[in-house]
């Protein structure tokens, strides 16, 4: 049998596509590719449009059968093709999208499904609900991504803490609560400067902060942002540009006060110049030039009252509001300021080495998927682990901008206070041996997510022995237990699907209960640090779980099965 396959993410722009909406895709499609293959030829396909159907009347010519495997949302899938057609799926949510937008009826999902006839989702709670949406008789099997048989190392167990010192090598950024300076009310990187990706030539550079932008969000002490810009959340904030700067720069702040703020004389500051500018009730535009006279990477803002305004509503302690901010070279004659290199160039990462001892708990994710509730993890750790120097909290961030995290984590770690435990995030790519040494020094992993379509890394890590602190929602159901999770409590909740532009509240995700993670993470620490005996029969179970889970040979059979129950001869004698 002829097996196409296809996904809207190409290995070649996978590192750039880190942390999009369809960039795990690639990752489902590369474990199944490995079981698809032992039941017929693999051809891969870019543009199932053009592709499919010549491949599928070529193979029916030769007498061999032939199946498009579409890893992708309903909504990015082809329709009206000859070629047997099935999307695998992801979906973690309570109901299927329903009805059209933007003149696309693949937006309703119901249309694409309809068209195809079948579909592979990746949990049995995503396959009742496509049942419920088209009927019980409508062909759904629900197959997990085959992950036990590479990340089982062969061990009968794991061990619950590091003996010694694990050093595990990348190439990236990393953030270390131990390594980072607690001043006043701030929270600072003591070498901001090893934060810079990019190089810069003097040009003009605009940085716009509003939710909508397309630029990777550079503030420290700043709100998420919103649909007109950011609003500062310290009474010292800064913008952490992607490069370093030196000499005269001429900067364009658009800016505004709140509050106690407005008629404020505040300072803007940069490798030891500064300028002090009035912040007003409206936005304005504020130029000036800084002699900057060490390199530095930072755009400091000193001189706010971070206090709540009395009478408001919103009483977040709001001082200034930025919307954007331009600079370039002072003195560059603009006939000659032609770029001498791509200003948004990638220097060599640098080397990395990350240390890990005690008790250690892992997660990884997106730090833009709202989904994840890293904030939670980080702040749960904290709270547990306070006075547990041997506590370390790993968050190995998947996305192809440092700046996706850097202002959040720093965030974070001053929301929470000073503590014993240690809290390190890491930016970059972890070759297979390093991965392997990760999920060997790890003790715990940690999931505390709205909602998943599956969880690759959970099921990865649980393959090989670690234990988990996660909820036994949506397709975690499929696998977590307490016989090798401590379970976190959840509960529904209303939401939007990701993909309508109008966000209508009419599907449900699921609320991490706060309290139940923290004293999660309390007992699992107990166990790993007392009892010994447990945690091996917690380690034992969670291979055994994967084993029969997620191993090559069930998901090959679960395949094979799919394959024949949507087989011409099969669809014909339901007919």
């Amino acid at each position: 049998m002829r097996f196409l396959v296809y996904t809207p993410v190409s290995e070649d722009a996978l590192q750039q596509k880190l942390g999009t909406a369809e960039y795990s895709y690639f990752f489902v499609m590369k474990g199944f590719v490995r079981v698809l293959a032992e039941l017929g030829e693999i051809v891969p396909i870019a543009d199932p449009q053009t592709e499919a159907d010549p491949i599928y009347r070529a193979a029916l010519a030769e007498g061999e059968d032939c199946r498009l495997f579409c890893f992708c949302p309903p909504n990015r899938a082809p329709v009206g093709l000859e070629v047997p057609t099935t999307v695998v799926l992801a979906w973690e949510f309570a109901d299927l999208p329903c009805y059209t937008w933007d003149d696309e009826p693949r937006n309703d999902w119901r249309n694409v499904l309809a068209d195809h006839g079948n579909l592979i989702t990746l949990s049995r709670q995503s396959a009742g609900v496509v049942k419920a949406t088209m009927g019980d008789d409508f062909p759904v099997a629900a197959i997990p991504v085959p992950v036990f048989d590479i990340f089982n190392r062969g061990q009968r167990g794991h061990s619950p803490t590091i003996p010694g010192t694990t050093e595990i090598h990348f190439q990236g950024r990393m953030i270390d609560s131990r390594e980072v300076d607690y001043v006043d009310d701030s929270v600072e990187l003591t070498d901001p400067l090893a934060f810079c990706s990019q190089t810069f030539d003097g040009n003009p550079r605009r940085f716009d902060f509003a939710s909508s932008s397309s630029e990777p969000q550079y503030l420290l002490g700043f709100y998420d942002p919103e649909d007109w810009g950011s609003w500062s959340r310290t009474a010292t904030p800064s913008v952490m540009l992607p490069f370093a700067i030196q000499g005269k720069i001429k900067l364009s702040l658009m800016a505004v006060g709140q509050g106690y703020n407005v008629g404020r004389q505040i300072t803007v500051s940069a490798g030891g110049a500064s300028q002090t500018i009035t912040l007003l009730a409206q936005p304005k535009k504020y130029e000036f030039t800084l002699n900057v006279q060490r390199p530095t990477n930072l755009i400091n803002f000193s001189g706010l009252d971070a206090r709540s305004y009395p009478g408001t509503m919103d009483v977040r302690t709001l001082g200034m509001g930025i919307l954007s901010l331009s600079l370039r070279q002072a003195g560059l004659l603009r006939a000659l300021r032609k770029p001498t290199s791509d200003p948004a160039a990638q220097p060599p990462e640098p080397p990395q080495t990350l240390r890990l001892s005690g008790v250690v708990y892992t997660s990884v994710l997106n730090p833009q998927d709202g989904r994840k509730n890293w904030h939670d993890i980080v702040s749960a750790f904290i709270h547990a682990h306070r006075d547990h120097p041997d506590a370390t909290l790993v968050l190995k961030m998947s996305h192809h901008s440092v700046a996706s995290f850097v202002g959040d984590i720093l965030t974070d770690l001053r929301v929470n206070g000073e503590a014993r435990c240690r809290v390190v995030a890491i930016h970059g790519y972890l070759p297979d041996e390093d991965l392997a040494a990760l999920i060997a020094s790890t003790s715990f992993y940690v999931n505390a997510s709205k909602g998943e379509g599956l969880c690759l890394p959970l099921m990865e890590f649980m393959s090989d022995g670690v234990p988990a602190v996660a909820p036994d929602h949506t397709a975690m159901a499929d696998y977590i237990d307490a016989s090798s999770t401590f379970v976190v409590e959840s509960c529904p909740i209303p939401t939007a699907w990701p993909n309508d532009p109008l966000r209508r509240v009419n599907t449900l995700y699921a609320r991490i209960d706060w309290e139940s993670l923290m004293q999660q993470f309390r007992a699992s620490y107990e166990v790993a640090t007392t009892d010994p005996a447990r945690y091996e029969q917690m380690s034992r179970a969670a291979i055994q779980t994967q084993r029969t889970y997620s191993a090559d040979s069930v998901v090959a059979q679960k395949l094979a099965d799919f394959l024949s129950s949507v087989s011409p001869a099969a669809l014909a004698g339901q007919s």
